[in-house]
């Protein structure tokens, strides 16, 4: 069985927890990394080469949307923008 790899940006590291320990209960998600500040956010996924990543929509520098545009220039990521305010 394929595993997805998965990757987790979030400005809140609650949050990563939580998505970590959830997504683990998962046969077919492999989280491979997790960050809470934007710092290396694009060099990180281009290390790893995930398939799936999981962004929070308000990171401070590489936010959810900068993170679409760059994803443009990777075809094989699927992103994902996540969100806990309802005004985005």
């Amino acid at each position: 069985m394929n595993t997805l790899k998965t990757l987790l940006f979030d400005a809140s590291n609650g949050f990563l927890v939580q998505a970590r320990h959830l997504l683990r209960s998962i046969k077919e998600i492999a989280v491979i990394g997790c960050r809470h500040d934007d710092d290396g956010t694009a060099r990180l996924a281009e290390l790893l080469k995930p398939e799936l990543i999981l962004i929070d929509m308000s990171m401070r520098g590489m936010n959810g949307l900068q993170a679409r545009r760059e994803s443009k220039a990777h075809p094989s990521w699927t992103l994902v923008t996540i969100s806990c305010n309802p005004r985005e």
